[in-house]
């Protein structure tokens, strides 16, 4: 028996960078005589991440499946049969099918089954397997040998994908080799090893071909490659395939968290320290990463707050509302969500509000200090675990807090308790007198009163009277004993917020408020109602109509550049936008948002697609 030799190695492959920062791989560890060095822990293995040592958070040993190519090479050597009739081939045969039915219940290994014909069987489970190796007729008198059931073996092997970790054999039955193949024998050779498949070889044959240069080269072929080589000449024992093939099943998985902080091109490799006091450096691997902050986006930001206080107009500070919810979508730029550490919201450039605990997304700002109208920014930044940190556009939000009356007015209000009680005193007071003075005169106008009716007795004595009053005057209009206050003007149901190139709302723009039944758009003023001074659109651009229901519709007025609604052209009969919908007049980008959105859904984040 031949095995590889060579020195011990430690092989770093399949890392995972897509749940950057943590970083994942596989890393197999073999001695020089190809036996995997199992028992290794994290104390055992040091990363080198860009020079810079790391020590893996997990690491643990896994059993995996294998891909099996069975390659006959059909031969009259192979048919030799000994005293018992028994043949070569039948002997390796009944070690194989033992081999095979010796596998655990619920083994996902695959097995192939090739000749020099072609392929037998592929990618099947053992007992399959198994049972086509018992049927098969490899035709031993009447076959030429050749290496093109190595060739088919190969085929086999590369055309099913790995599972993570999985690893490839061929388990190649032949004579030796004529000398004419063995140039051949070489490509071969290579194709198996660029693939990382291990070729294993039983080399049946008499003693005499057994040091056949032919021989020789499928001994070299199986060292190139990891594998191991074998004598048969019908007498020895054939040794059970799985004291190969064992090795193969295993390998360690590994997780750290990365260091890196910046995109780039880095190089990842291991240090194993075996507990015979080996070490082992592995190969590079290139690690490709694009680190970039978190970017915060404020949602749906007011263009203006109004605080007032209807009960007590002079108590500022408790103004309705009192505060300002607000929300903020987090995105990942680099497609690698992570952790927050921390948002942060600033008015004004001054840190208001911080959350350190979810949920990172929502802000309530306090405007009970605010006792005076103006403009105000705003802003946030958010910090990820990697403490990378990017900050929102600033947002103009204007304040309006109603102020109370002043002048008489305000004096009335101010102290109104103490007028109403003067007054309902000084109303009593003048009641009193009207009910004394009238007292005084009620005789004198009983007695006045009998001497007209005793006049009035004899009616042929007096004169008939025709009673005139004069017309009645229309009563002059209630005036407003409180002209200053005035009904509050309801915000508009709607806006159309301008965005810049990358979707972010124009500093400084003004949205446009959807407050009237209809809105026309457009560069001529003569036609439309507003007015965008930009050359791609047309005089009369588009229309804008609050429908029955309460929904907008959208048409476009045959403009040259059309008008788009997520970044499809609206069709003739025009479309019903919702909250949060990207509307394109020409090469103007707005942003539909509703005064009050939907509950329960949140305006879409749609990228900008470049010109």
């Amino acid at each position: 028996m031949s095995f590889a030799q060579s020195q011990a190695s430690a092989v770093l492959y399949q890392v995972n960078s897509e749940t950057f920062p943590a970083i994942s791989g596989l890393l197999d560890v073999y001695t020089g005589q190809g036996q995997f060095v199992r028992g290794l822990n994290a104390s055992n293995i040091t990363l080198l991440e860009d020079g810079k040592t790391i020590t893996p958070q997990r690491i643990s040993e896994k059993s995996v499946p294998l891909q099996v190519v069975v390659a006959v090479n059909s031969s009259s050597a192979l048919a030799v049969r000994d005293g018992q009739g028994i043949s070569r081939y039948d002997k390796a045969v009944a070690v194989l099918e033992n081999w095979a039915a010796s596998r655990p219940a619920g083994n996902e290994d695959l097995f192939s089954l090739t000749w020099n014909g072609g392929i037998i069987s592929s990618r099947v489970t053992p007992l399959t397997w198994r049972n086509r190796l018992n049927v098969f007729d490899p035709q031993l008198r009447n076959s030429t040998p050749s290496l093109a059931a190595l060739s088919y073996a190969l085929d086999a092997a590369l055309d099913t994908p790995l599972t993570p970790g999985g690893k490839r054999a061929i388990l190649f039955i032949s004579n030796h080799i004529e000398n004419q193949n063995i140039a051949a024998l070489s490509d071969l050779t290579a194709r198996a090893t660029q693939a990382g498949i291990r070729v294993y070889v039983w080399i049946i044959d008499s003693k005499d071909f057994l040091i056949h240069p032919g021989s020789e080269a499928l001994r070299q072929m199986a060292a190139a490659t990891g594998g191991a080589s074998l004598d048969f000449t019908g007498v020895e024992t054939l040794l059970d395939p799985e004291e190969w093939l064992e090795n193969l099943r295993w390998v360690y998985e590994f997780e750290y968290q990365s260091g890196i902080r910046a995109s780039g091109q880095y190089q990842l490799s291991a240090l194993v320290s075996t507990e015979e006091g080996g070490s082992l450096t592995s190969n590079q691997v290139p690690l490709e990463l694009v680190v970039l902050p978190p970017n915060p986006i404020l949602l749906s930001p007011p263009t203006q707050v109004a605080r007032q206080n209807l009960e007590d107009p002079f108590d500022l500070e408790n103004s309705l509302p009192t505060n300002q919810p607000l929300e903020i979508l987090i995105e990942f730029p680099d497609g690698h969500p992570r952790p927050l550490a921390r948002t942060i919201l600033y008015v004004d450039e001054v840190a208001v509000q911080e959350n350190v605990v979810a949920p990172f997304e929502q802000f309530s700002w306090d405007l009970r200090s605010y006792l005076a109208s103006g403009p105000h920014t705003l802003r946030v930044e958010a910090v990820d675990t990697l403490g990378l940190s990017s900050s929102s556009a600033t947002f103009s939000v204007d304040v309006v807090v109603v102020q109370p009356p002043g002048g008489l007015a305000g004096l009335i209000l101010r102290n109104n308790v103490a007028i109403v009680t003067t007054a309902v005193v000084f109303a009593g007071f003048i009641l009193l007198l009207i009910i004394f003075f009238s007292g005084r005169k009620t005789f004198s106008r009983i007695a006045e009163q009998r001497r007209i009716r005793a006049r009035q007795l004899d009616p042929v004595t007096q004169p008939l009277q025709a009673k005139l009053e004069p017309p009645s005057k229309p009563l002059p209009p209630a005036k407003n004993p409180f002209p200053w206050i005035r009904r509050k003007a309801p915000p508009p149901p709607a806006y159309l917020v301008k965005l810049t190139s990358d979707g972010q709302p124009a500093p400084g723009g003004d949205p446009i408020a959807l407050a009237a039944p209809e809105l026309t758009i457009g560069a001529d003023p003569t036609q439309a109602t507003n007015v965008l001074g930009d050359p791609s659109l047309s005089p009369l651009h588009a229309r804008l109509q609050r429908t029955p229901d309460g929904n907008f519709l959208l048409t476009d007025s045959r403009s040259v550049a059309g008008t788009w609604v997520n970044y499809e052209l609206i069709p003739q009969e025009g479309r019903i936008l919702a909250h949060g919908d990207v509307v394109n007049f020409g090469k103007l980008t707005y942003r539909f948002v509703l005064g009050k959105p939907p509950a329960n859904q949140k305006p879409k984040s749609i990228p900008i697609k470049p010109e």
